[in-house]
């Protein structure tokens, strides 16, 4: 029996609605990384192989989950059977068992145990209201933990601005190829609090992505229904002292895998685009992230404090 992985042709129409207090020119002059964990730094400074991704660069190309990134990384690749079932794959070094790419969102770890074989069982995280993804190749246990054999990829998310009053709304109509008319609303607003030295940020995400993928016993299987929601505080008592909290809930479910079969189990050849199940293989997928980091400029050096709670529950 062949199994064959397509990815599906997707037409996005967006509209965006924003305020702002500032507004910057549309220049690129260089891109901070925080990858050596000294701090933020310019790319060109780290002294070992990092790429980046743009918050602009995501809006541009439209981009919802890693489904839509690892192409524009060298080396970066993926095994995909379906929302939350990943297995992420760079510089061709993949194995069995635990993965071989830690993940982190902020400070917060948040790598797979890869319970099943299959695709890894990865988590998904939806790419809303994102400053930048950095990927880090190359062996990082030392900096970055066990898991991190073939490298990192860190999630940055925007964190909340002490000066800036900001508001921004984006929805759109998402048609997929062989599956269906879907929508996406993201929002997103931040709010100074006191005299520049608190601000509240909040953003909210929701999915309805249509599968293109049948089987015996319903059509678009891989569909992709997503909502997320994330909120954080940011407090800076004096010029040298930061203190962050956060904390986020992201719950995805699909009817069956991304696969399709040339042919089912008796060896007959099916239609394109079906898969061979004949059982129901829907995955629900739920994610709670709490986290505290408290940040203090020693002006030698930059002193981190991180306390996390990660909790993931997939059926």
């Amino acid at each position: 029996m062949k199994c064959t992985r397509i990815l599906p042709l997707s037409l996005l129409f967006a509209v965006t609605l924003s305020v702002s207090a500032n507004v910057a020119a549309d220049v690129l002059e260089e891109v901070i990384v925080t990858a050596s964990k000294r701090g933020a730094q310019n790319l060109q400074e780290i002294p070992f192989s990092v790429q980046a991704l743009s918050e602009d660069q995501l809006a541009e190309i439209g981009a919802v989950d890693f489904d839509d990134i690892f192409r524009f990384v060298p080396g970066l690749s993926v095994f995909d059977q379906g929302p939350g079932d990943k297995r992420y794959i760079l510089r061709g070094i993949n194995s069995t068992g635990a993965g071989t790419i830690g993940l982190y969102l902020d400070e917060v770890v948040i790598t797979g145990e890869n319970a099943q074989d299959g695709g890894g069982r990865q988590p998904d995280v939806k790419l809303f209201d994102i400053e930048r993804i950095e990927v880090l190749k190359g062996p990082q246990g030392t900096t970055f933990g066990s898991s991190s054999l073939s490298g990192a990829i860190r999630y940055i998310i925007n964190k909340p601005q002490l000066d800036e009053t900001e508001a921004t709304v984006r929805v759109a109509l998402r048609d997929t190829h062989k599956g269906g008319l879907g929508e996406e609303f993201e929002g997103s607003f931040n709010l100074p609090i006191g005299e520049s030295r608190a601000a509240l940020r909040a953003a909210v995400y929701y999915l309805d992505d249509e599968g293109y993928i049948d089987n015996i016993l319903d059509d678009g299987v891989n569909n992709d229904e997503s909502f997320a929601g994330r909120l954080s505080l940011a407090f800076a008592p004096t010029d040298q002292l930061n203190i962050s909290l956060m904390a986020m809930y992201q719950e995805t479910e699909t009817d069956g895998p991304s696969y399709y079969n040339a042919v089912d189990y008796t060896g007959a050849p099916l239609p394109a685009l079906n898969s061979a199940d004949v059982t129901v293989a829907d995955f629900e997928d739920e994610i709670d992230i709490f986290n505290a980091t408290v940040e203090y400029d020693a002006g030698f050096g930059l002193f981190t404090g991180t306390a996390s709670f990660y909790s993931r529950d997939s059926v």
